[in-house]
């Protein structure tokens, strides 16, 4: 069997990019979580199937403008800037990563494309195919989202493609945050050495950059301090603060994709109802939650068990990573509380 070169591996990579975004550009997809009602998908079964996507209450509105990005991403807390007439560049911190980020309008406003900054690549000749090859295999389990090359920005980069209908903040910050977790998580991948063909982490900073990985100094790198101090050396080392009961009190959502979203009520009774939807389905759960040493386990009266850690972001917005599959949860989430 005839061996894939590299420049043939990156043809493809390129050319993966163009076939995704005419294959979903053609299908307008649903609102993210428009279907369920963040204050109303717990109160009965009833009320789940009356916000279902058939009851015509999904939020049908489109972004039509370099504007309405910019609005949208303020919305969310990201600070964007405008890049011609349809496109908004703006950044995305997850722990010492800093990703370049392009929020993009397709042209029939049909579709919104979400592009991170990698790595910038020097020499296409020095990337290994082997590596190539397992971000096109990474690309087969993730969906709609991709790994491509960009020959105009001369980089690496990790893209998805979601449908411009009701889209709202919440919708960009949820799917750039999962884009940004993705990133962080198969570094390996994409964060080529320059001995592989990745660019100087040293070179200027453009446009077109990949992404920054902020290095904390060292006691060595830090400067002089000319006056000396007898006290002793103290190192401080960062503790994980336990997660309290009373912080999870509440209503929390988080979507996915443009059909596919969770929502779940936890009461103080340590009861809760978990709703999720995915297309035209929808389920709801209820029974009993613990929490224990930021591990919380949820155990429902239809047998359903789901077990992950918790981390506290902010008063705002938590993150589960499972620790056992169920209810279709097989990936970390960043949940949002319901104002």
């Amino acid at each position: 069997m005839k061996k894939l070169g590299t420049n043939t591996i990156l043809s493809f990579l390129m050319g993966l990019q163009l076939v995704t975004t005419n294959m979903v550009g053609a299908q307008e997809e649903d609102s993210l979580f428009s279907a369920v009602d963040a204050t109303a998908a717990f109160e009965n079964d009833s009320d789940v199937a009356k916000n279902s996507p058939a009851s015509g209450s999904v939020r049908e509105s489109r972004l039509i403008s370099t504007n309405d990005l910019l609005r949208t991403l303020q919305e969310a807390n990201f600070e964007g800037s405008a890049i011609g007439t349809r496109a908004v560049a703006t950044k995305k911190q997850l722990a010492s990563w800093q990703f370049p980020v392009l929020v993009t309008l397709s042209e029939n406003e049909q579709d919104i494309t979400i592009v991170l900054g990698l790595r910038r690549v020097s020499d296409l000749q020095k990337v290994p195919a082997t590596r190539l090859l397992q971000l096109l295999e990474t690309n087969e389990k993730s969906g709609r989202t991709s790994f491509a090359f960009n020959r105009e920005r001369n980089r690496l980069e990790l893209f998805s493609l979601i449908g411009n209908s009701g889209i709202t903040g919440q919708t960009l910050r949820d799917e750039i945050n999962r884009l940004a977790i993705l990133a962080r998580d198969t570094e390996l991948l994409w964060n080529l050495e320059e001995t592989a063909g990745g660019a100087s982490e040293n070179s200027s900073v453009t446009e077109n950059s990949g992404a920054t990985k902020i290095i904390e100094p060292s006691v060595a790198q830090l400067p002089a301090n000319p006056v000396q101090s007898t006290a002793p050396v103290t190192t401080t080392v960062p503790v994980i603060t336990a997660v309290s009961p009373t912080s999870l009190h509440g209503r929390w959502s988080v979507t996915r994709s443009a059909t596919d979203a969770f929502a779940i009520l936890l009461n103080a009774d340590n009861t809760f109802v978990l709703v999720s939807v995915s297309g035209s389905k929808q389920a709801r759960s209820t029974g009993k939650f613990t929490l224990q040493n930021n591990q919380l386990t949820l155990e429902g009266s239809d047998g359903i068990r789901l077990s992950g850690t918790v981390t506290l972001v902010s008063s705002s917005e938590i993150r589960f990573e499972p620790l056992s599959s169920g209810a279709s949860i097989t990936a970390a989430l960043t949940f949002h509380k319901a104002q």
